[in-house]
């Protein structure tokens, strides 16, 4: 993912918001994106055409890192444009030109797999069809997205790339500081503690990043929505970052509940019973998840409202208190002490940007109105596994109807807001 990125230094992000918020100069920002992403990416890719045969001197790996390094050029291009799209809110488009790209993909790697090819027969098609993804980009922006490339135009596209590389810094610091953070606990484990416990935590986090892509995909949609309802009303941004992150937890509050309840269950199912230690660790990453996907609705907030230096700080503390934290436990605690430490860092990183928001923007979507059902799961489900000794079979089949029923009688969800979801997530495919 961060390779991906790279070529932009995070300003897919500053193209995003953009591209929502002036959806008219699109033509602008997706040339200014390509002024950035072009030469960044032919740097790249001849740093690692020195550095990866190098790293890697067997004679078989040769072709392939080669292709590897120049797949980063088109690699660049299609960045600057699945930004763009993102930001238009043409995610229709952007999973036609996605599924193309797959489909000729797997029919080029079977020819080749079929007569022979080899490892450097499968390079080859993934950088064709990332060649072609690329140029297919270029030419719908040229001929079917609205553009006047004038004089004035041109110029525009200057004044907004030197806007760009004056904002490099910051979004660059975002993208390596986020990327950093979510590999920081792996890495240090696998530094300073024995291999069982390093396999221990290797497992139930498998699961953890599965548990993360949905709302990971979800955060960049948010922020072109967030950003295009920044210019026109801020009361309709205001309502939709309240309903998002109510729908967020409410909607996940349920599913947390019930991994942790049957954590011993999923890890010997997926991993076998030798990893049932990790079912601990798994119930810690599990809270984590729920708490860093309303984390990432708060930072799209944040972005949307031009906060990106305010971020970038709140991300580069929490990332040093993970890191002493992790220093701290780990050595008493192994690969639980890993987990702790990134469910601390995750609590502490959303409490600063949600009080950072709340005190500029005035809004704060965590009221009692949305606590007091969280209070509620909790201690139904305390009561029936502390007091009553449900089984978790009987406590999913007790719990989900009883949380309906509760939040249809203190009507906390109004019809309107599952509408207005309901509306969203359709819109957006």
């Amino acid at each position: 993912m961060l390779l991906t990125q790279l070529p932009l230094l995070g300003l897919h992000l500053a193209i995003i918001r953009d591209c929502a918020a002036k959806p008219t100069k699109q033509a602008c920002f997706i040339g200014a994106g390509l002024s950035v992403a072009i030469p960044v990416a032919v740097l790249v890719a001849l740093l690692l055409w020195y550095l990866l045969p190098i790293v890697y001197p067997q004679p078989l790996l040769q072709g392939p890192v080669l292709y590897a390094a120049a797949v980063i050029l088109p690699l660049g291009v299609i960045a600057v444009f699945e930004a763009a799209f993102i930001g238009l809110q043409r995610l229709k488009t952007l999973a036609l030109f996605s599924m193309a790209e797959v489909i000729a993909r797997f029919i080029g790697s079977a020819i080749i797999l079929t007569n022979g090819g080899g490892i450097d027969g499968l390079f080859i098609i993934f950088l064709i069809t990332k060649i072609i993804l690329s140029v297919s980009f270029l030419v719908f922006w040229r001929f079917f997205i609205p553009s006047n490339l004038s004089v004035n135009n041109w110029l525009r596209i200057l004044i907004i790339l030197k806007s760009y590389i004056r904002k490099i810094p910051v979004f660059a610091g975002i993208l390596f500081v986020s990327a950093f953070a979510l590999r920081i606990d792996t890495l240090w484990l696998s530094w300073v503690a024995e291999m069982d416990q390093v396999a221990m935590y290797a497992a139930p986090f498998k699961l953890y990043e599965v548990a993360m892509m949905v709302p990971g995909m979800m955060a960049t949609v948010l922020l072109s929505m967030f950003s295009s309802l920044v210019v026109t009303s801020r009361i309709a941004f205001n309502n939709l970052f309240v309903a998002t992150v109510r729908f967020y937890l409410l909607v996940g509050i349920v599913p947390v509940v019930i991994f942790i309840m049957m954590s011993e269950q999923v890890i010997t199912m997926v991993f076998g019973d030798q990893y049932v230690e990790g079912a601990g660790i798994l119930s810690l990453l599990v809270a984590t998840a729920l708490l860093n996907a309303l984390d990432q609705v708060v930072t799209m907030g944040m972005l949307a409202t031009g906060m990106q230096k305010i971020d970038l700080l709140v991300a580069t503390v929490t990332l040093v208190i993970v890191a002493v934290s992790l220093a701290l436990l780990i050595p008493n605690f192994g690969a639980a002490g890993a987990a702790l430490s990134v469910l601390i860092a995750a609590l502490i990183r959303l409490t600063i940007r949600n009080l950072i928001f709340y005190k500029i923007q005035g809004c704060n979507p965590f009221s009692w109105s949305i606590l007091h059902p969280i209070l509620f799961v909790i201690g139904f489900v305390w009561m029936l596994t502390g007091m009553l000794s449900f089984s978790s079979g009987y406590l999913i089949m007790v719990l989900v109807p009883c949380y309906l029923v509760y939040l249809v009688v203190t009507r906390v969800v109004s019809r309107e807001e599952v509408v207005k979801m309901g509306q969203m997530m359709k819109k957006n495919g």
